[in-house]
């Protein structure tokens, strides 16, 4: 895959999507999209770390829209069609665009790599490039074990009664179609079930990891202490 290609090449942690988000932008540079609605779809949820809100911005740059829907790339592939989407992945690097298969394609996404780096030279450069003009985010994450018993209580207080912590960060808007995600200026915190293990992950990001600490902490001892 295409995120596989960057790690090796130290573009950083294991939940990078730069896959969409250079993507999107070298498709732009390349006037490759033509005249159509040109949308970028990204799962949210756990999935989302600052390259995904590098991705909002690229679109936003451009006058287009990025989409969110649940983790999962069969969410992805419908979303492709349901939003007229030229661009979708994930953070496991996983990415498809319009009129091709609906699923992952390392080969694809490779050659898309390749020719991004033959169009626009050194990556590194690129990525770089990209901060500077949408600027940096960090992620923090946590997985937490806990009793299978309480996770009814653990639901029913997030999805159903809608209980937040006391962040001290003005909420901008929470998100519940995957998990609890709050939304803040800086950036976000998501609480969701694993639903491969038995844990509860939470996902912070800001333009400061410390800060990103701050807002997993304040979930933990919401819900566990």
């Amino acid at each position: 895959m295409l995120f596989y290609l960057q790690q090796n090449i130290s573009f950083g942690g294991h939940h990078r999507l730069y896959s969409v988000v250079v993507s999107l932008d070298f498709l732009h540079r390349e006037t490759l999209l033509g005249d159509g609605v040109a949308h970028l779809l990204v799962g949210v949820g756990a999935a989302l770390d600052h390259e995904a809100e590098h991705g909002f911005k690229i679109a936003k740059s451009f006058g287009e829209e990025c989409h969110e829907v649940p983790i999962g790339f069969k969410y992805i592939s419908a979303g492709i069609d349901q939003y007229d989407a030229v661009l979708g992945g994930e953070s496991s690097g996983g990415l498809t665009v319009r009129g091709h298969i609906h699923g992952k394609d390392s080969i694809y996404a490779a050659s898309l790599f390749v020719e991004m780096v033959c169009a626009m030279g050194s990556p590194t450069k690129m990525i770089r490039e990209l901060e500077e003009r949408f600027g940096t985010f960090e992620m923090v994450e946590a997985n937490l074990e806990f009793p299978a018993a309480r996770k009814p209580e653990i639901q029913k207080t997030l999805m159903v009664d809608k209980k937040l912590p006391e962040f001290d960060a003005k909420v901008v808007r929470v998100n519940y179609e995957d998990g609890c995600k709050v939304y803040f200026e800086d950036g976000f915190v998501i609480c969701r079930f694993s639903g491969t293990e038995p844990l509860l992950r939470i996902f912070a990001e800001s333009t400061n990891p410390v800060r990103a600490k701050e807002y997993i902490d304040t979930f933990k001892k919401f819900l566990f202490e």
